[in-house]
């Protein structure tokens, strides 16, 4: 049987990651119908005497004469809701990695995929952003603003001056700097489709990753979503999962993942005035932010919801979170990928091809790191 589900986000903020006013962005799923969700919402509006006709997540959430309203809905659709919380200084650090490392390392990433090497650099990227590393902070301010295509390449490359000197962001910086040709194809192979619009923005793949636990769930799905301008932009790729019989699991970090889902129909963008469905998920959205904003530690709802929505409505697997243990210095792989992070930007300095038996050198560290240490 097919099941309706519904999505919503809250945070949005577009390609703008560095937001000050919004650190997290939020996407929401729910299984309901629009019968259910109709004579619920009403339910809600009226015991509660909410003016606006409609449920407004941020609104209910922050208000304390509304919040057991939310506690109702949380308690109404347990074991159907699922979130993807972004924290997005950390997607941005993650973003360049993908657009900057990725396609320099692409003929072999598998081998810097199996040492986490993108969690190295995207979790030394964001806590280097976040102890305000001037470095770093320039570095994120400029990769930004090459994506939104506010400044030209040679500006994002250009030398960083005035700052701390920072050899870890400066290896970075060089790396980005000696393989900028093949970034910049990377980048003009998006031109003039419509993803280079929103190459920061985290709807897409926040919606494609509960669609695939979702379905992984409840089998084939009916997707109404909250519409915009992302979603309106990559639609298309969505639908070519309809029909689909099969869902396709690949392990990530020992976990079975779904990669797959099925669509009974191409995926609905509507109005939430119309579609209470999407107010529920909203209402749900923002909840999910709301619970890690720890100034709200002491409200009466903050722990019961931070204990529901940790148990059992965070999709961890696909939660985009910084990891710090990817830094710890009792793990091995993380001194080893600072000396390939090193190896990788010398060798660019010095028009090496950064992937030439690039095998034989992480061997040759691991080996000289395991008799230092």
């Amino acid at each position: 049987m097919v099941k309706n589900v519904y999505f919503d986000e809250s945070g949005f903020t577009g390609n703008n990651l560095l937001s000050k006013d919004q650190p997290f962005f939020s996407y929401a799923a729910v299984i309901t119908d629009e019968e259910e969700s109709k004579q619920f919402v009403d339910y809600i509006i009226q015991k509660y005497s909410i003016a606006a006709g409609e449920l407004k997540g941020s609104t209910l959430v922050n208000s304390k004469r509304l919040q057991p309203a939310v506690d109702e809905i949380l308690n109404h659709f347990r074991g159907r809701m699922r979130v993807v919380v972004n924290e997005k200084k950390y997607a941005l650090s993650g973003k360049f990695f993908e657009y900057i490392f990725e396609p320099v390392l692409a003929a072999k990433s598998s081998i810097f995929y199996n040492l986490k090497f993108h969690l190295f650099i995207s979790n030394i990227m964001y806590f280097s952003l976040i102890a305000k590393d001037e470095y770093s902070e320039l570095l994120h301010s400029r990769f930004e603003d090459f994506s939104r295509g506010k400044i030209l390449v040679n500006s994002f490359i250009e030398p960083v001056i005035g700052t701390k000197n920072s050899e870890i962001m400066m290896d970075i910086h060089d790396f980005a700097k000696h393989n900028i040709s093949i970034i910049e194809e990377e980048y003009e192979g998006l031109e003039g489709t419509g993803f280079d619009k929103w190459l920061l923005d985290l709807t897409t793949t926040s919606l494609y990753n509960l669609l695939c636990d979702m379905s992984s769930r409840f089998g084939t799905l009916r997707a109404i979503c909250d519409s915009s301008k992302p979603l309106i932009t990559h639609q298309e790729s969505f639908n070519e999962m309809i029909g689909n019989d099969e869902i396709v699991f690949e392990t990530y970090n020992n976990k079975k993942v779904p990669i797959t889902f099925k669509l009974s129909e191409p995926i609905i963008l509507s109005d939430s005035k119309v579609t209470h469905g999407i107010q529920i998920a909203d209402v749900i959205a923002a909840a999910s932010i709301y619970v890690l904003n720890k100034k709200k530690s002491k409200e009466r709802y903050h722990a019961k919801w931070l204990t529901h929505f940790e148990d059992e409505i965070f999709y961890w697997q696909c939660c985009v979170v910084p990891t710090p243990e990817n830094l710890d210095p009792k793990n091995v792989n993380s001194y080893l990928n600072r000396y390939i992070l090193q190896e990788i930007a010398e060798r660019s300095r010095k028009s090496i091809p950064v992937l030439d038996d690039i095998e034989k050198d992480i061997i040759r560290i691991s080996r000289t790191l395991a008799m230092v240490r």
